[in-house]
C-alpha cells in the first residue's frame, strides 16, 4: 500500500482516518491549518501532524483532501510537490478540479453522513471511486476494499446525481425531523414518541421500493385531513408551504401512476 496523507481535520478526516488506521494501514501524516486539531487527530491515528505546507512530508503516495467543497481547489494548489495520487472526498465536485495537481487524480467519496463522535460501521458504507487512470483506480480500490464491503466506480456525473439523491434522503429528511421536533415541543409532546415510526419508515426500505410504502393523507388524497393540517399551520407560513407542496406532489405522483 502506498503511503497516505490526510489533509483536513473535519468530520470526514476523523472518520476516514480512523477507518484506515483500524484497517492496519499506516498514515504518514495529518495536515490541518489548526495545529492543535491536526495534532489531536494525528495522536489518535499514531502519526505526525503538520500545520504549514512547508511541514508537509513529500512522498509519491496518496494525498486525500478531506476539506470543504469550496476549499478543494485552493488546498490542491497549495501543495508544494506533486504526489502520485491526489483525491478529494466530495460527492458534488468534479474530479477535474484536481487536474495538473498530481500524476494521477481521483475521488474517494464515502456515501454517508459522518460525524467525528459517532461510531460507524465502515464495512456497510458505500465508497464511490473515480480516477484518471487504471493504475489510480486499482490503488483506490485496494484502499477502499480494506475498509468497506461496498466499493463502486462512478463517473463524476453519476456521483453528482447520487449526491443529489443523498441530500433528499438525509439532509432534507433531517430538516423535516427538526420541524417535527419543534411542533412537538411547542405543543408539549415528546419527540421520542415518533422514534418508532422513524425507524420503521427507514427499515422497511430494505424490503421494497419507497414507492410501495407511501402512506398518509396525501397518498389517500384525503382533502379533509390535508385542509385540517394546513389550517393548523396557519401561524407558520413556511411550514404550511412545505406541507402544501409535499402533499400536492404526492397526490400528483400517485394520480399519474394510476393513469399509466
Amino acid at each position: 500500500m502506498k503511503p497516505i496523507t490526510i489533509i483536513g481535520t473535519g468530520n470526514v478526516a476523523w472518520q476516514l482516518g480512523k477507518a484506515i488506521y483500524q484497517a492496519g494501514i499506516p498514515i504518514t501524516q495529518i495536515f490541518g491549518r489548526d495545529a492543535t486539531q491536526a495534532e489531536t487527530l494525528a495522536i489518535q491515528l499514531g502519526t505526525t501532524s503538520a500545520s504549514t505546507w512547508q511541514q508537509l512530508i513529500p512522498h509519491q503516495g496518496i494525498f486525500i483532501l478531506c476539506v470543504k467543497d469550496d476549499a478543494i481547489a485552493e488546498v490542491a494548489a497549495s501543495l508544494l510537490h506533486q504526489p502520485y495520487l491526489l483525491v478529494h472526498t466530495s460527492g458534488a465536485v468534479s474530479m477535474s478540479i484536481l487536474e495538473s495537481k498530481a500524476q494521477h487524480i481521483g475521488v474517494f467519496y464515502p456515501l454517508q453522513s459522518l460525524h467525528r463522535n459517532r461510531v460507524v460501521n465502515w464495512k456497510e458504507i458505500p465508497v464511490c471511486l473515480e480516477a484518471s487512470s487504471p493504475e489510480a483506480i486499482n490503488e483506490l480500490s485496494r484502499l477502499a476494499s480494506h475498509i468497506s464491503d461496498h466499493v463502486t466506480i462512478l463517473s463524476s456525473d453519476e456521483r453528482r446525481w447520487l449526491h443529489l439523491a443523498a441530500v433528499f434522503v438525509s439532509n432534507f429528511t433531517n430538516f423535516l425531523y427538526i420541524q417535527a421536533e419543534t411542533l412537538c415541543e411547542e405543543h408539549g409532546l415528546s419527540f421520542d414518541l415518533l422514534q418508532p415510526l422513524i425507524l420503521e419508515t427507514a427499515q422497511r426500505l430494505k424490503i421494497n421500493s419507497p414507492h410501495h410504502w407511501q402512506t398518509g393523507p396525501a397518498r389517500r388524497n384525503d382533502s379533509q385531513v390535508i385542509n385540517l393540517h394546513l389550517q393548523m399551520l396557519k401561524d407558520n407560513p413556511s411550514l404550511q408551504h412545505f406541507y402544501r407542496e409535499f402533499s400536492e406532489s404526492i397526490v400528483r405522483y400517485y394520480q399519474s401512476d394510476v393513469q399509466k
